[in-house]
């Protein structure tokens, strides 16, 4: 299957109520693993591509927080897609 409706998109922020199109819109936290498993098999995903992290700028400010997103966040995908 190939198509727009084939690709779950998922983010930290959550849509405003009046978002045009949502069908394919998830929210998640990169850190919390059950919720990327879960979203992982009710949508059916087979395919992951991860874009999730902090920048330089934003993690200089906070690096235990860059730290998590950045390693953790890997971490939990490549757990959930083994």
């Amino acid at each position: 299957m190939y198509g727009e409706g084939c690709v779950v998109m998922s983010d930290i922020v959550k849509l405003p109520p009046n978002a045009v199109d949502v069908s394919t819109y998830c929210y998640l936290d990169i850190l919390n693993r059950e919720s990327i498993e879960r979203i992982v098999v009710d949508k059916g995903i087979d395919t992951i591509v991860h874009y999730s992290a902090l920048l330089s700028a934003i993690g200089e400010q906070n690096v235990p927080l860059a730290l998590q997103v950045n390693c953790r966040g890997v971490e939990n995908v490549l757990e959930v897609a083994k």
